[in-house]
């Protein structure tokens, strides 16, 4: 299965929405399977984004998600501005890096700091 970033940040907007963070989900996301989603909790807990336990068995996949974590919030933060979040994946992709969690931190990083120094980006 490909990593999805636009799944990744859809499941993290979710969950920033979560009252209960005591109770593990797995999001519904339209368009997307439910082990679609379980995959993609696994790799956002693996990138130290959210905080997940791992309820799979030999015959499925099965990743719940509880909340994020800091590094999910400061994530998500820089990612939840629609205009940011494109600018930042088209920076990556125009310089032929990795489309990766820690890369979209980089270049979000990048895209906001030359959004505060009113630098073009």
């Amino acid at each position: 299965m490909k990593r999805d970033m636009e799944l990744g940040r859809k499941i993290l907007l979710v969950l920033e929405e979560k009252e209960d963070f005591s109770t593990p989900i797995i999001p519904e996301v339209p368009e997307h399977t439910k082990i679609e989603v379980a995959y993609h909790i696994k790799l956002l807990h693996q990138a130290g984004l959210v905080e997940a336990i791992n309820w799979s068995s030999d015959s499925d996949n099965e990743w719940e998600a509880t909340t994020l974590t800091s590094i999910g919030h400061d994530f998500l933060d820089a990612a939840r501005n629609e205009t940011i979040w494109k600018k930042s994946k088209a920076m990556v992709l125009e310089n032929g890096a990795a489309m990766t969690f820690e890369m979209m931190k980089i270049a979000l990083t990048e895209t906001l700091k030359a959004q505060l120094l009113g630098s073009p980006s």
